[in-house]
């Protein structure tokens, strides 16, 4: 393998190595690979942000095999991202192409509070639908990983934002110097007023480390668990399925 002497950088200054004459193809060849892929991805994302939401929804169908218009609140962030390029590049003057494909009248647009608080809702609707979806292409299958997944069921009534914060699907946690998001965890997840039920399949360990997170705040009267948790491992469950 020739490697040409220079410099191989992304769009990112941050990403970049010096090739010299006496480079080592073995012992450099994993991190090119790595940039490689880092480039690619970057091609990949301005490709997608550059272009229109149909573009967007065409990519995630052919790489992805995932159907944006079948997630809650796609026609909503479809409509709102029209609005947006009103708003940016023709100052909020409608053009005869938004009047028909949204069947707006009026030659102007404008944006009040209840349409933006209600736009950052459907928005939060549909991203917790798409990290569902895409969170189905990481899930490991198998027997071998099934050995060290675990279910974990909680029923709690959340008593302080500490706990609305601990039991929302972007908390973040450190585990053995990396972190874990409960997003990834999380199997099911119903709320019913302040009660809270999750139904969660991860590694053993990492479920421990965040069911004792639970419990610290049950001890600091932050939050209530309402029926004791339920663990068992995955593989188990599979077979009893």
């Amino acid at each position: 393998m020739a490697i040409t002497p220079g410099k191989l950088q992304t769009q990112s200054s941050a990403h970049a190595l010096v090739i010299r004459p006496d480079t080592a193809p073995a012992k450099y060849l994993p991190r090119l690979l790595i940039y490689a892929v880092i480039t690619l991805v970057d091609r990949d994302c301005r490709a997608i942000t550059s272009g229109g939401f149909e573009d967007a929804t065409k990519f995630y169908k052919h790489r992805f095999s995932i159907d944006l218009k079948g997630l809650s609140g796609y026609k909503q962030l479809s409509e709102a991202h029209d609005l947006r390029h009103i708003l940016v590049h023709r100052l909020g003057y409608t053009d005869e192409q938004y009047r028909r494909a949204h069947k707006y009248k009026k030659r102007r647009v404008s944006v009040d509070q209840l349409y933006l608080l209600e736009a950052i809702k459907q928005i939060r609707l549909y991203a917790d639908a798409l990290a569902g979806q895409a969170s189905k292409l990481t899930v490991p299958s198998g027997t071998t990983t099934a050995r060290y997944q675990s279910d974990l069921s909680l029923h709690v009534q959340i008593d302080s934002p500490d706990a609305d914060r601990l039991t929302s699907p972007d908390f973040f946690f450190l585990y053995n110097e990396k972190y874990y998001s409960l997003r990834d965890l999380i199997r099911e997840r119903h709320v019913a007023d302040r009660e809270i039920r999750l139904y969660l399949r991860g590694d053993s360990k990492v479920l421990r480390v965040y069911l004792r997170k639970i419990r610290a705040l049950s001890e600091q009267e932050k939050l209530t668990i309402l029926t004791p948790s339920k663990t068992r491992n995955a593989k188990d469950a599979k077979e009893k399925m």
